[in-house]
């Protein structure tokens, strides 16, 4: 998926992502995604512009008991500046900031 995305193709990077992975009680795969896949899945996002999709794929890491490292929130923050969204940008960013916060 990072290489996919590395190449300008984005799009195709998710969709191996939907393709791959155990999502929504579907598990003819046998493949349960990790921090590393969710990770690469956010930055075809953030290379796309999906801001939306990329918000939806985050929850579903969280759902799915996947925690969100600073990577995440950045792929996060940057599909959404990417999308000229920035009043979610900071939204995330505070959540960034207040959860890891507390570890320092």
């Amino acid at each position: 998926m990072s290489a996919l995305t590395k190449n300008g193709q984005w799009q195709q990077a998710i969709d191996l992502f939907d393709l791959i992975f155990i999502r929504d009680g579907d598990s003819s795969s046998g493949l349960q995604a990790d921090s590393f896949s969710y990770g690469a899945v956010l930055s075809a996002c953030a290379k796309g512009r999906n801001w939306v999709r990329a918000f939806a794929l985050f929850e579903e890491m969280k759902a799915s008991g996947v925690k969100p490292n600073e990577f995440h929130y950045s792929s996060l923050m940057t599909a959404c500046e990417r999308a000229q969204q920035p009043r979610k940008a900071i939204e995330v960013f505070e959540e960034m900031q207040a959860k890891f916060s507390k570890v320092l």
